[in-house]
């Protein structure tokens, strides 16, 4: 069915659309990073009234190298937790050099999290994977050699596959990995991984 787990760009398909709004049917309700004012106190009202009806929140997260300080990216973000557990949803996440600081958040709750765009060694992907985390691979992330050689042989059960902001087909994207890789389980892994999100968020609706 080719799933796409995060895409900023609305096709109409099986696809999470990471927005401010709500765009049926399948909205990840974002609060990003770069999007945090450096006065920040509270999540906006009308992100939080809009949380019960997307399927999953985010993206949301923290970024070292962009955006508020910080201490103040960290409040929202575990603002933004604290709906996530209680709407029960998984939640999208944004991570740039900040691996302790997001681990030091989540252990205070009980949440499902996808880390998107991984583009990075194994052995970060092996520590995401280890904490139960999901991952959502970056378009193209595996045609690098030493991550390749990991994806040939890993688990695919939380392992996925994205466009993110890119105007890509993310069938087109699968069929290369699977080719690639030399496998021929990821698509329907995938499709199992968009279902678990979709559904753990509709029910809450």
């Amino acid at each position: 069915m080719a799933s796409d787990l995060h895409t900023h760009i609305f096709r109409g398909a099986r696809e999470i659309v990471s927005a401010s709004q709500i765009i049926p049917p399948y909205t990840s309700l974002e609060y990003h990073p770069w999007q945090v004012p450096e006065n920040f106190s509270s999540l906006p009202e009308k992100f939080c009234r809009d949380a019960e009806k997307a399927v999953a929140l985010g993206e949301c997260g923290l970024d070292r190298l962009r955006g508020a300080a910080l201490p103040v990216q960290m409040r929202a973000f575990e603002q933004v937790c604290a709906i996530a557990e209680k709407e029960d949803k998984f939640l999208i996440i944004h991570c740039v050099r900040c691996d302790a600081e997001i681990f030091s958040i989540l252990k205070n709750f009980q949440l499902n999290v996808l880390f998107h765009g991984f583009n990075h060694a194994p052995k970060r992907l092996e520590f995401l994977l280890e904490q139960g985390a999901y991952v959502s691979l970056a378009p193209d992330a595996w045609h690098h050699e030493k991550l390749a050689g990991y994806l040939k042989t890993c688990d695919f059960s939380r392992i996925g596959f994205e466009t993110d902001d890119r105007d890509l087909d993310i069938a087109a994207l699968i069929a290369d990995a699977e080719k690639t890789l030399s496998r021929d389980d990821i698509c329907a892994s995938n499709d199992a991984i968009f279902d678990r999100i979709v559904g753990a968020g509709l029910q809450k609706r």
